[in-house]
């Protein structure tokens, strides 16, 4: 039998694992290849307007209604999220995490190493 704790500390364990799944620029090329994931670009209007992946969705980590514009996303789908170097997209995952979002792939070196790999 497991401990009130010991299920509390498993549940977490599984949760952190399955949302924050840092990806390198490589891996998140075969994620978004596959077609499999939403890719959520959480820059500012003006850093998208620059550059972006293509198909991504524009999502300002710093507009005020960051949370609401996530939840019209599918919690369901997994998500690629990324900024500019990986600093708001992962302070990003926080909010994932608290609206339930089963899988986020975070591609922690940001759209400037994309952007420069191409």
């Amino acid at each position: 039998m497991k401990t009130p704790l010991l299920a509390t500390l498993t549940s977490l364990i599984l949760t952190i694992s399955a949302l924050a799944g840092d990806v390198t620029i490589a891996e998140a090329k075969k994620l978004i290849d596959s077609g499999t994931v939403v890719i959520v670009d959480v820059r500012t209007p003006e850093e998208f307007s620059a550059g972006h992946i293509d198909g991504a969705k524009s999502i300002n980590f710093f507009d005020a209604n960051f949370e609401k514009q996530l939840t019209k996303l599918d919690p369901k789908k997994p998500v690629l999220v990324h900024c500019k170097s990986g600093g708001r997209s992962q302070k990003a995952l926080a909010i994932f995490k608290k609206l339930k979002f089963e899988k986020v792939y975070h591609m922690k070196e940001g759209y400037d190493i994309w952007a420069a790999a191409k």
